[in-house]
């Protein structure tokens, strides 16, 4: 498999002169001569220093995937395929065809970090990305009132929820790309206020396709986007969300298929990869693709008016 740029410690500006000039790979620097890294600022004893193998044992890394904090989805048999819900310090990809689903689950996990732990959530905050404009105040409130209903010590107020949902509508792929590079200031919190805990992006791949023309380009939008999603959900031990379309795909025998925009660019950052169906009215389904601890599995489950639930809840 191939190592993106991104993966290396360097700085953004110098990722960005790489990309611009058709790089994309640690592999592809390999081929260049010391004159030509000069010109990039870089050497080639600093990048085989980078690539020198770490020496965490597998055990420890497993154990740190297995214990990270989750998000409740407040659906019990999607939260155990998934080994506890929404996990922190990764990326989470939804893909789906529209109306799948995607929406009403990032709507249900802005409300569910912000509760306490015992409930499921991290005491948090969220920060939404919306570049489809799909985000309704109304429907926070339906999923407020049903978590409500079903927890009856809860007591949430639909008003002081919505305070702590930072929705950010990005009008264009530079907007997108700014609203991405100011997030690291947006980590901090004041001394009464929570810390966010989950960045949803709604959705990643809709705007790099309707913008970007040029298929060759977008490999630069996806790698610099996720690597700084990435790198934010490490730092800050989040939960990073994104929603990706389905777009056709031509495999090597001339076969067609769908797939999730943006290829192996977003597979090499998403850690989980779920795949959204619509089956009825109210009745959905996922399966999960990828994940670093649980097996392929296939879910069913329902959205309400109250939200997410359980497929045999009636």
């Amino acid at each position: 498999m191939l190592r993106p740029i991104v993966t290396l410690n360097l700085p953004s500006t110098i990722i960005s002169k790489l990309h611009e000039k058709g790089f994309f790979y640690v592999e592809e620097l390999a081929n260049l001569n010391s004159k030509q890294l000069k010109n990039f600022n870089l050497s080639r004893s600093d990048i085989e220093k980078q690539l020198q193998p770490s020496q965490e044992l597998g055990l420890d890394i497993w154990q740190r995937e297995t214990q990270q904090e989750h998000i409740s989805l407040c659906c019990s048999e999607l939260e155990a395929a998934l080994g506890g819900g929404i996990q922190c310090r990764v990326i989470t990809e939804l893909s789906g065809v529209p109306f799948s689903g995607k929406t009403q689950i990032c709507m249900q996990l802005c409300i569910s970090v912000q509760l306490n732990k015992c409930y499921g959530g991290l005491d948090g905050r969220a920060i939404y990305i919306d570049t489809r404009s799909g985000t309704c105040a109304s429907r926070f409130k339906d999923i407020v009132r049903g978590l409500n209903k079903s927890h009856k010590d809860l007591n949430l107020n639909a008003d002081e929820v919505l305070k702590c949902i930072e929705i950010l509508s990005p009008n264009s792929v530079e907007e997108f790309v700014q609203i991405i590079d100011s997030l690291k200031f947006k980590m901090k919190s004041n001394k009464d206020e929570k810390k966010v805990r989950l960045i949803i992006v709604d959705s990643l791949s809709m705007p790099i396709l309707c913008c970007i023309d040029d298929p060759t380009k977008r490999p630069y939008y996806y790698s610099h986007i996720l690597h700084k999603l990435h790198k934010l959900a490490l730092i800050n031990e989040l939960a990073v969300v994104i929603t990706n379309e389905l777009v056709m795909q031509v495999d090597k025998d001339g076969k067609s298929y769908f797939a999730a925009a943006g290829g192996q660019y977003v597979a090499d950052y998403a850690s989980v990869k779920l795949e959204m169906t619509r089956l009825t009215d109210h009745k959905f389904a996922t399966c999960l693709l990828k994940s670093p601890i649980m097996p392929e599995i296939s879910v069913t489950f329902m959205i309400t008016e109250d939200g997410i639930r359980n497929f045999s809840c009636t």
